[in-house]
């Protein structure tokens, strides 16, 4: 009895740390998009500013934001990209196991890059007609994106390797609050993640499964299908502007 009830405490002490991870990563994720996407993204922009004619000043942006003013709506900004980026916490929780160690953060990088760019990259809009020149465009809105993905892996596995997660304060729980009010689907991932801890923990077929090679070389698999494919639509987009 004595030894049950010494397993169910280790569990549900594993099942906390585990609810701590992913508070954790949501949290540095929100940061990461509001530090590199928010204020990042801005800067660019008054950079581009700068480089084209001065007739782009108040022209309202793809994003729906005026090119060269700062006002409410960059406070706006600022949350969105927030919430845009509490989505990769539990994504790369879930997909970390699948990358060797020494490769995450360039393999984030260049993955967040390739799919942000192509979201970001919109030919015959106005952040690529009005404004120049269109090459650091270009540049700017596939940069900002994978230097999201490299932070993100870069600050991640640096808590988790320190295991500061549990040592974390309850307000680094409140980020967790953006993915249950504006992104549901990052919250199932999250749920997904949870669920799959406690399906290798408690189901050791499905642990030892969970982790076989099989599973991991069809997970790289799966993540250089996406780079091809989000590479090419890259492409695409990137000769259409240029």
């Amino acid at each position: 009895m004595q030894e049950h009830l010494g397993v169910a405490r280790r569990q549900g002490s594993d099942f906390i740390a585990m609810l701590r991870r992913v508070g954790v990563a949501t949290a540095v994720a929100v940061a990461c998009g509001v530090v590199i996407g928010g204020i990042g993204g801005r800067i660019a922009m008054f950079v581009l500013r700068l480089t084209s004619s001065s007739a782009v000043i108040g022209v309202e942006s793809d994003d729906g934001f005026e090119i060269g003013r700062i006002s409410f709506s960059t406070l706006i900004l600022l949350v969105l990209t927030g919430v845009v980026g509490a989505v990769g916490g539990p994504i790369y929780l879930l997909l970390r196991q699948w990358v060797p160690a020494h490769w995450r953060v360039a393999a984030t990088a260049v993955l967040a890059g390739v799919i942000g760019g192509t979201g970001l990259l919109n030919p015959g809009g106005v952040d690529f007609t009005l404004l120049s020149p269109l090459w650091l465009a270009v540049v700017f809105f596939i940069v900002i994106p994978a230097g999201y993905g490299a932070a993100l892996s870069v600050f991640v596995e640096r808590v988790l390797g320190r295991e500061a997660e549990r040592a974390v304060p309850w307000w680094a729980f409140l980020p967790n609050l953006v993915l249950l009010l504006f992104a549901p689907a990052a919250l199932m991932l999250a749920a997904v993640v949870l669920g799959g801890w406690a399906l290798g923990h408690y189901v050791e077929p499905v642990a030892r499964w969970w982790r076989s090679p099989v599973v991991v070389w069809l997970g790289r698999a799966l993540l250089v299908v996406a780079l091809v494919w989000f590479g090419l639509a890259l492409g695409d987009d990137v000769r259409a502007i240029l």
